[in-house]
């Protein structure tokens, strides 16, 4: 397997690869017989680093749940026992816990948020710490940069091209964009959004679209949801406060209030009129931003 790299962490010795390459592994039963086209892989992020212990297989329209026995990085085998739940490919958030989601839908070509270097990007890989003592594989992190996209593209005729520092964001650094990893990580207390301040948490929902940062600010503690919102952008604050609005949301409306932000809500939303505003983002006046084309708002 053309993996990233060996790797060793104090007696424990692993295989570093990306998820692309592992979605390529045969899949077999303990018998060593063919159990279908790997899918995508099912990682676990309640415990903080997401685990991979299941699998999805492929069967005709459905997609069959597996646990994962082995993964064998040099013969480019996954060994997997499949539990009988099974699903369409529209349904398979039935077979998730709220805390699982798929790596290759969930993750990978979707945007996420780093939150450290203050920029939204979109995933060209997920970095697998595939373990050789039998312990389940974790996800490092994801590779945000050209050199994987080419890997993807070309194949072994990629340029070698080594991931650069920041290529690599690690998981603890960041926040999913993409509904299911959104939720997920809300939904698990160790994860990095449960654990920032408020101007990181105003970093964050500058940079994701306003109803998943509505939903977020609502499910967090009202003091940081409040402080988060002190920090943002206006712009950004009166958008979001439209959508709580909205949704009745009053409590952290009010609490917003409190440190004197309010906003007209009789008064109908600002129309943009330039061509362009799409792709601004207003973030935190403090810091720098990254222009995405999501979820145009209200032009100040």
């Amino acid at each position: 397997m053309n993996a990233v790299g060996p790797a060793s962490e104090g007696a424990r010795l692993f295989a570093v690869a990306l998820l692309t390459q592992v979605l390529r592994f045969r899949a077999v039963d303990s018998d060593g017989r063919d159990a279908g086209r790997l899918d995508d892989l099912v990682a676990d992020i309640d415990q903080g680093t997401p685990v991979v212990r299941h699998a999805m297989l492929r069967s005709g329209p459905d997609l069959r749940r597996a646990d994962i026995a082995d993964i064998d990085p040099d013969r480019e085998i996954i060994t997997v026992v499949p539990t009988g739940d099974h699903c369409r490919r529209r349904d398979l958030d039935d077979l998730l816990e709220p805390t699982e989601i798929a790596l290759a839908r969930d993750v990978l070509d979707c945007q996420a948020v780093d939150i450290k270097g203050r920029r939204l990007a979109r995933v060209a890989d997920v970095v697998l710490d595939l373990a050789q003592d039998g312990t389940p594989a974790v996800v490092r992190g994801v590779d945000i940069g050209t050199g994987a996209l080419l890997r993807r593209i070309l194949g072994r005729a990629a340029p070698h091209r080594p991931a650069g520092p920041r290529d690599v964001i690690p998981w603890g650094e960041l926040h999913l964009a993409s509904a299911r990893g959104h939720a997920a990580q809300i939904e698990a207390p160790s994860s990095v959004i449960h654990h920032l301040d408020d101007r990181e948490l105003a970093e964050v929902v500058a940079r994701i679209p306003v109803h998943r940062a509505s939903d977020l600010l609502h499910r967090l503690p009202l003091p940081a949801a409040a402080g988060a919102l002190h920090h943002s952008h206006p712009a950004t604050r009166e958008r979001i406060l439209r959508h709580l609005h909205h949704d009745a949301h009053d409590d952290l409306i009010a609490a917003t209030a409190a440190r004197g932000h309010t906003v007209a809500f009789d008064r109908p939303a600002p129309r943009r009129f330039k061509r362009l505003r799409g792709w601004r983002r207003e973030v935190p006046e403090d810091g720098p931003g990254t222009p995405v084309a999501d979820d145009p708002g209200p032009r100040r």
